[in-house]
């Protein structure tokens, strides 16, 4: 059985903070941050996150850390 799980980025600035997340399906944390990995985001040990724009691989626009990977063992239609 899987669950979505989101990870959030852990980014926090003087005045805000990143609104960057991404959804994963999946059994575990340990195995949503592994999906997140490839796509760009950082997961050092611990329960912190960084989404691609935060941890030097990407882009800082929102829009472009929020992603949805696809259920494993589902075909795309």
């Amino acid at each position: 059985m899987s669950a979505l799980v989101t990870l959030h980025c852990n980014t926090v600035w003087t005045e805000a903070a990143c609104t960057g997340a991404i959804t994963v399906y999946c059994r575990t944390t340990d195995e949503a941050r592994t999906a997140a990995r490839a796509h760009g985001w950082r997961t050092p040990p611990g329960d912190v996150d960084y989404c691609p724009g935060c941890s030097g691989s990407g882009s800082r626009s929102p829009a472009a850390t929020v992603a949805r990977l696809p259920r494993p063992g589902r075909p795309r239609t």
